[in-house]
């Protein structure tokens, strides 16, 4: 009976052990964590991208309605859009169709913490008590300074128009007076000169000061309808601050929805049945060079199998020590392995050409038949 080799056992042993850690059933973790580190932190860098999307998306197209719609109103469906944004979005991008949300909460209700529920609960009651408080706060600075601006732009035209009306009536009143003095009998000469030119004058400088007042107006107007533009901006610093507090609080109420249906997820995955939990799941085993193993009893020798090159100098070195001419290559010949042939140099013109034989002397047969042709002509 042979000896058994303890190095041989060993390997047997370790073999086995990796045939065996391939069919065995590996944890959550060990499974899926080194597989997905990557893809979790780009879905968390995902749901804050979309949060902050979901939520200035109803603010900015809410902020041009606030004027007609009550606060509350514009809010709700602010949040309302948020909601249906983020829960579209985990929807599509964490559930399974065998594994939906609702039905692995009805499932393994008894596992999950009741503090976690309460802990979501305050998440939501606080980031709708923050998001309308910062809508509220929103809406009061809007409307105070809308009024403000409204109030400005109303004094700046009641001056505009008392300033331009009274020099008007003046001009007006100057003219009128000018026209009583120079005319007799109800009529003007205004073949005089300087008659027509004082009335030209008043005349002028009437239709200057209704032009600038119309510029004048419509100037108002422009810087009103522009620091109106520039209001809907949200620049409120108390309203930013709820609004910030609303963006963290929503996402720590998304994160620990996502981390409830995690649970459960789990737990269905870890209540599968024996024969899925059965299935063989693949492991990648690292790369390890093979080991020489120790040599026990007759071994029969392996004869390398040599390459052409090593064949080419041992039949080079054979002929050398028969003491014969060694053989010459197809290198050595002209070969060119590139273009299949020989390159040889035509005896009777002594252009280069290719030929599959490396004892040609003619490029062509042209070649040939003058060259014998010639030849002949001189024996005779």
């Amino acid at each position: 009976m042979a000896e058994s080799n303890p190095l041989q056992s060993h390997k047997r042993k370790a073999d086995m052990q990796a045939f065996a850690e391939i069919f065995r059933e590996k944890p959550y973790w060990e499974q899926y964590k080194p597989k997905q580190r990557i893809a979790l932190v780009l879905s968390f860098v995902c749901n804050a991208l979309s949060i902050a999307a979901a939520f200035t998306f109803p603010f900015l197209q809410l902020a041009e309605l606030l004027p007609y719609v009550a606060e509350e109103t514009a809010y709700f469906l602010s949040g309302l859009i948020t909601l249906c944004l983020l829960v579209l979005l985990e929807l599509g991008l964490r559930l399974e169709l065998r594994y939906f949300f609702v039905g692995a909460l009805k499932s393994n209700w008894q596992k999950i913490n009741p503090f976690s529920l309460l802990w979501v609960a305050l998440l939501f009651s606080l980031s709708v008590f923050s998001s309308m408080k910062g809508a509220e706060l929103f809406v009061l600075h809007t409307d105070t300074q809308q009024a403000a601006l409204l109030n400005g732009f109303q004094e700046d035209t009641v001056q505009i128009n008392r300033g331009f009306l009274q020099r008007i009536a003046e001009e007006e009143k100057a003219l009128a007076a000018y026209k009583a003095s120079v005319s007799w009998k109800g009529k003007i000469n205004m073949y005089n000169p300087i008659t027509r030119q004082v009335i030209a004058g008043h005349t002028s400088e009437i239709a200057r000061l209704k032009a600038d007042w119309r510029d004048g107006l419509q100037h108002a107007q422009g810087r009103y309808e522009q620091k109106s533009a520039e209001q809907k901006q949200f620049t409120h610093t108390a309203a930013r601050v709820m609004m910030g507090v609303s963006l963290s609080v929503v996402s720590l109420f998304l994160l620990s929805m996502w981390y409830i249906y995690y649970f459960a997820h789990r737990s269905v995955l870890e209540e599968q049945s024996p024969q899925e939990a059965s299935r063989p799941v693949p492991v990648t085993v690292p790369y390890e060079p093979e080991r020489e193993r120790p040599q026990i009893g007759f071994q029969i020798p392996v004869v390398k199998k040599k390459d052409a090159n090593e064949t080419a100098e041992r039949d080079a070195e054979t002929d050398k020590t028969d003491g014969e001419k060694p053989r010459v290559t197809e290198e050595e010949r002209g070969y060119d392995s590139r273009r299949q042939g020989f390159e040889i140099i035509c005896d009777h013109c002594g252009k280069t050409a290719l030929k599959q034989r490396p004892n040609a002397h003619f490029c062509s047969d042209a070649c040939r038949m003058e060259y014998w042709k010639h030849k002949n002509k001189k024996k005779q």
